[in-house]
């Protein structure tokens, strides 16, 4: 497992600047966000009764497709670009948040925890960022 890791910044729900910790696998088109901090976690919409990505999320979506990444894929529209990629969001109430294009779902770390490492990293999630998730208070 190959993965790029670097830091972004940006504003959380209470309008405060913090930081994110970002590992991408571009072997298998995945971004792992690292976000306890409600910076750019997909929101839950009570209307609609799922998950949505957030506006901090688009934000950095922005800055990574203008960077040397996945870039095979960076004549895409943003749209494709952000479909063609699995993100993974390591995040509040101890759960995991994938996007895989289309649809988010929602892992409990506790489900996780029971799973071996290498078990880990074929369901594309790294190790990690679930083992600092389960520590996180």
């Amino acid at each position: 497992m190959q993965l790029s890791e670097m830091e972004y910044k940006g504003l959380n729900l209470l309008d405060e600047v913090c930081s994110v910790e970002i590992a991408l696998d571009e072997v298998l088109d995945v971004v792992h966000i690292y976000d306890t901090n409600y910076v750019v976690e997909p929101t839950y919409n009570f209307k609609q009764k799922n998950y949505e990505l957030s506006e901090g999320f688009f934000q950095l979506a922005e800055v990574l497709k203008q960077k040397y990444f996945f870039v095979e894929k960076r004549k895409s529209n943003m749209n494709e670009w952000m479909s063609s990629l699995t993100w993974q969001f390591y995040s509040s109430n101890k759960s995991v948040k994938c996007f895989d294009g289309q649809d988010i779902t929602v892992m409990g770390i506790a489900d996780l925890l029971q799973k071996s490492e290498q078990a880990l990293i074929e369901a594309k999630l790294y190790p990690k960022y679930v083992y600092r998730l389960a520590e996180h208070v």
